[in-house]
Formats: structure tokens, sequence, C-alpha cells
């Protein structure tokens, strides 16, 4: 009979490599994830995918920073983001101050009533989802649509569009 310990020793899984780690030339070829194969793959993929439709227009809307998006978006992603929020930010400044054609835009302040009406997820591969999603905010509703890829031991949007 096996002590308290031994089985302690025999039900723990054996350790990853580091993320960080380079592979070398014996390391078997990369797997799917296990967590990617499971069922709650998908609820945890569409809950990521709801925040982050729902961040990004909050981005674009002025009320929330684009550095807190950075955890959930690829480098691509995030500076893509970034720089169309700036856009934003300089057009409503200069429409602000009448020196655009068109004048001051009638409610440009930062709010925060922005709710996902729908989400729709579809798994393309064992570690990637693509998501389409509703987004209503005070003034319209936008469509977002984005892909999702199990990277490094967790969920990374490697690709937003929104319309």
């Amino acid at each position: 009979m096996a002590t308290l310990t031994q089985q302690r020793i025999q039900a723990r899984p054996a350790r990853a490599a580091a993320p960080w780690a380079l592979p070398s030339c014996a390391d078997p070829p990369e797997q799917p994830p296990p967590e990617a194969l499971l069922p709650e793959a998908e609820e945890r993929v569409g809950g990521i995918a709801r925040a982050v439709a729902q961040g990004a227009v909050e981005v674009l809307g002025g009320s929330r920073p684009a550095s807190q998006m950075s955890r959930w978006l690829d480098p691509a992603s995030y500076e893509k983001l970034h720089l169309r929020a700036c856009l934003l930010q300089k057009v409503a400044a200069s429409e602000a101050t009448g020196s655009c054609p068109g004048g001051a835009l009638a409610d440009r302040r930062a709010y925060r009533c922005v709710t996902v009406r729908s989400a729709r997820l579809c798994r393309v591969s064992a570690t990637a989802f693509e998501a389409a999603l509703v987004v209503l905010d005070r003034r319209r509703a936008r469509a977002v649509a984005l892909r999702v890829e199990h990277r490094r031991g967790d969920w990374k949007v490697t690709a937003l569009e929104i319309g």
C-alpha cells in the first residue's frame, strides 16, 4: 500500500517546459494543448471574445485606455487598435475646436454603456476560434470579428476587426 505522499507524487502531472524555452531539435513536434481539446475551452474563449470586443469598443470611445487590452491582444492587433484610438481622439479634438468642417460632435464624452448584444463562436482548429459579435454603444451598433488562438499556454486575440 502506497503512502499518502507517494500517491500525491504519482497523481501530480509532469511539469511542462517553461513557455519562454526554445524547442530543441530532440523535442517532439508541438501537440495541441490539452485545454484546447476540452469542451470548457469554448466557454473560456467565448468569454474572452465578449470581453475583448466590449473593451475594444470602449477604447475607441475613449473611456478605457488601450494599455488595458495588451494582455489579450497580440502586438500587431494591439498596435492597430491603439493607432485607431489615437486617430479618433485627434479627430474629436479638432472637431471640438472647430478647425474641422462639420463642427463639434454632439456627445463625445467618455462612456461605458457598451454591451455585447450577440456573439457567435466557431472552432476553426484545435487551437483556434473565430468569433463574430454585435456590440452596442450609445450611438450605434458595431460589428466585431476576431480570431483567438492558443499561444504559449494562454489564449490571445490574433486578429481584431471593428466595423
